[in-house]
C-alpha cells in the first residue's frame, strides 16, 4: 500500500483484501462489472493500481443495492403469502406475479423476460408452475409485476380524467376488472380494497 497525494493506492492483492474477496474475482469485476472501478496504470511500468477511495465508493453503493434488494425482497416475498393467504394458488400454477404482470397490460412473457432478466426458458416454466422459484426470480418478477401494476392504474387514471365517459364502457371496465386482479396478485388485496381501506383511514370514504 502507497500513498500520495493524499491518496491511498492499493495492487489487486490489497484490494481483494480490503473488499474480502480473491483477486481471481477482483480482475473479473474489471473485466465483467462496469461500475467495478477500472485500475490505473503505473507510468513506465506495466504494474496497476486502484485508489483506496473508489474501491471504497464502490463498496459502499454496493452495500446500498444489497440492502435494498433485501428489502424488496422481504417485500416480496410478504406479499406472495398475503396472495396465498387470500387465494391458495397451485404449486402447478402461473406465478401469481407473472399472472398480475400480464393483467395489468403487459405486453408478454417476452417482454417479461426483457424486464427481468431471466432467461426466457425460466420465464416460461415459471409460467406453468411457480412453486420452485428462487429468492432471485420471485424478487425481479415482483419488482416487475408491482411496475406494471402502477403504470396501469397510472394510465387508467389518465384516459378516466380526460373522459369520464369510459367508466360506462364495457371494454373499459374489462381493464378495471383486470387491474383490480392484478392488484391482489401482486399485493395481497384488491385495489378496490385498498382504495376503501386507505378511504376509511383518512375519512374520505
Amino acid at each position: 500500500m502507497t500513498e500520495k497525494n493524499n491518496r491511498i493506492k492499493l495492487n489487486a492483492t490489497e484490494v481483494a483484501f480490503h473488499t474480502k474477496k480473491s483477486v481471481a474475482n477482483i480482475y473479473w469485476k474489471v473485466k465483467h462489472d462496469p461500475t467495478f472501478p477500472k485500475p490505473h496504470k503505473v507510468p513506465g511500468r506495466r504494474a496497476s493500481f486502484w485508489y483506496k477511495d473508489e474501491i471504497d465508493a464502490y463498496e459502499e453503493k454496493q452495500e446500498k443495492r444489497r440492502t435494498f434488494r433485501k428489502e424488496v425482497l422481504n417485500l416480496a416475498w410478504h406479499c406472495a403469502d398475503a396472495v396465498n393467504q387470500v387465494r391458495a394458488t397451485p404449486d402447478d400454477a402461473p406465478h401469481p406475479f407473472i399472472t398480475a404482470f400480464l393483467l395489468a397490460g403487459g405486453d408478454s412473457l417476452e417482454a417479461l423476460t426483457a424486464e427481468t432478466g431471466l432467461p426466457a426458458g425460466r420465464v416460461r416454466q415459471l409460467a406453468e408452475k411457480h412453486g420452485d422459484a428462487t429468492d432471485d426470480e420471485v424478487c425481479e418478477l415482483f419488482i416487475q409485476a408491482v411496475a406494471q401494476v402502477l403504470r396501469r392504474e397510472k394510465e387508467l387514471r389518465q384516459r378516466i380524467e380526460a373522459d369520464p365517459a369510459l367508466t360506462d364502457s364495457e371494454p373499459f371496465l374489462k381493464l378495471l376488472y383486470d387491474l383490480d386482479e392484478a392488484h391482489a396478485l401482486c399485493f395481497g388485496r384488491s385495489l378496490i380494497e385498498y382504495l376503501l381501506k386507505e378511504g376509511r383511514e383518512d375519512g374520505r370514504a
